[in-house]
């Protein structure tokens, strides 16, 4: 029994549970990245959203989103009468049309091309139906809640076109002396600008201003016609400021903006129009999700928009300063308001743009439009002021030494303010030889002396905005010759 052996028991190795072998150090880290890759968008998404107040819309989007207009009144069924009548423009190998327009709109009826006089002849009907809706109290395309990125607005670019016949029919009538039916003319033409911009988008509101401006040139041709009377220009400049008044403030752009990106973002159709490819749309939903958008940037408009409203209809010397990078446009905070707790500072609104790509796309829109305003808020008041010397210099042979002289002898109820001036001074104009320069200080708010003031490029920051009356230009289109009435 002593020797007798005793049996031998091994005990095998038993492998740990999974949840401790992920504990060891060759599978923490691997482990760790897969969890991180899988939880950092959501942890980023939850950070990015719940550092931005949602202040709800910044405006009543129910009352503001619905226009009530009568067709009676809405001029849009007769512009579409109008545009349905339209006779395409003249084609030909040996006719470069556009050219041709813009040359006879810069030197006169007198260098229009055959063709381009029968164009003119053949649209009289088009222009007869275009200008019943310019009388209309309001234009009306869809209401404001119902923009959206891919809505068509091909309505509003024919009036583009039917604008361009009116001119040509202006530059004739002003060419056979009808100055007051001239003026009848382009008087629908302003008001035709004024209807595109009434419940539009940014969009519009730039064609609006076009629209406007291309009318400008035909009010400075009857202003420097020698047969103009002294009633007409009192006319013009009384009707022109009237329809000036008219303008819907910039606000109202503003706001049709916001809805329009609203409507857009929550409508899948809407974004798949913009993004017809598949794969695109795929990616896109992707990044949207990743990056938290639409609600990050909606949360960020509420915001942006509030400051803008804040500020944007006031007179330039009346808002405060834009603060931050010069693309958002920024208004800092009046010291003299109390804001809302929710309402983010203008720091902290920017850099919340900067987390948002949408936002870094879209917002510096709003202050290209705001530019664009003040640049045609002053050629307006210029023009003004230039049939204001034109009526001043055909009573006294002379034009004032001091704009008031214009209040004092009754031509102009006060010289307009320059819209680009800070310190609310008024518009400034020298005479020089036979050519009067009207001008405002431009967006650098630095009177340059009125260096280049009927400058086209207005991406520059160091001219001054305005016109110069008087002044003959030079097309560089010299090998034109002019067309005789009896051809």
């Amino acid at each position: 029994m002593m020797n007798e052996e005793l049996p031998i028991y091994r005990i095998e190795p038993q492998e740990p549970p999974l949840w401790l072998r992920l504990l060891q150090w060759k599978y923490v880290f691997p482990v760790s990245m897969i969890l991180f890759v899988i939880f950092a968008p959501f942890a980023v998404r939850t950070f990015m959203i719940v550092s931005i107040p949602d202040i709800g819309d910044p405006f009543d989007v129910d009352a503001f989103g619905t226009v009530n207009l009568p067709d009676a009144e809405n001029a849009r069924l007769d512009y579409e009468a109008a545009v349905a009548l339209l006779v395409p423009k003249p084609t030909g190998a040996h006719l470069d049309v556009d050219t041709q327009i813009d040359v006879a709109l810069e030197e006169g009826w007198n260098y229009v091309v055959p063709e381009i006089r029968q164009w003119e002849k053949d649209n009289r009907l088009a222009l007869e139906r275009w200008k019943i809706g310019t009388e209309k109290p309001d234009f009306l395309l869809l209401q404001p809640s119902e923009f959206k990125f891919d809505t068509d607005i091909e309505l509003i670019q024919q009036l583009r076109m039917l604008n361009r016949v009116n001119r040509l029919q202006c530059s004739r009538l002003v060419e056979e002396g009808e100055l007051d039916e001239a003026w009848e003319w382009c008087r629908a033409g302003l008001r035709c600008g004024v209807h595109v911009n009434q419940h539009g988008v940014l969009i519009c509101r730039l064609i609006g201003i076009h629209l406007q401006e291309e009318c400008m040139a035909i009010i400075r041709r009857l202003s420097e016609h020698s047969a103009a009377s002294d009633e007409l220009l009192r006319r013009i400049l009384d009707e022109y400021g009237e329809i000036d008044q008219k303008n819907a403030r910039l606000s109202v752009a503003l706001k049709c903006e916001y809805l329009m990106i609203k409507s857009t973002f929550h409508d899948k159709q809407s974004m798949a129009n913009i993004f017809p490819d598949a794969e695109q749309q795929r990616l896109l939903n992707a990044g949207m999700f990743l990056l938290h958008e639409p609600q990050l940037s909606q949360l960020i408009w509420q915001q942006y928009l509030a400051n803008q409203l804040d500020q944007i209809d006031l007179p330039l010397k009346e808002q405060q300063k834009r603060t931050g990078h010069k693309r958002y446009g920024i208004f800092d905070r009046d010291p003299k308001k109390s804001y809302p707790s929710d309402h983010l500072t203008p720091a902290e609104i920017e850099t919340m743009i900067r987390r948002s790509l949408l936002a870094q796309l879209l917002f510096p829109a709003f202050q290209q439009t705001h530019n664009r305003h003040l640049q045609f808020q002053t050629h307006q008041r210029a023009i003004q002021v230039g049939l204001a010397l034109r009526i001043y210099h055909r009573r006294h042979g002379r034009y004032p030494s001091d704009p008031e002289e214009l209040v004092t002898d009754n031509i102009m109820s006060e010289v307009p303010i320059d819209p680009s001036s800070r310190t609310g001074e008024t518009l400034r104009y020298c005479v020089v030889g036979e050519d009067v320069f009207i001008w405002g200080v431009g967006e650098n708010g630095v009177d340059d002396g009125g260096t280049d003031v009927e400058s086209a490029d207005y991406e520059r920051r160091n001219i001054d905005i305005g016109l110069v009356l008087g002044r003959k230009k030079v097309d560089s289109v010299e090998a034109q010759k002019p067309y005789p009435d009896n051809q």
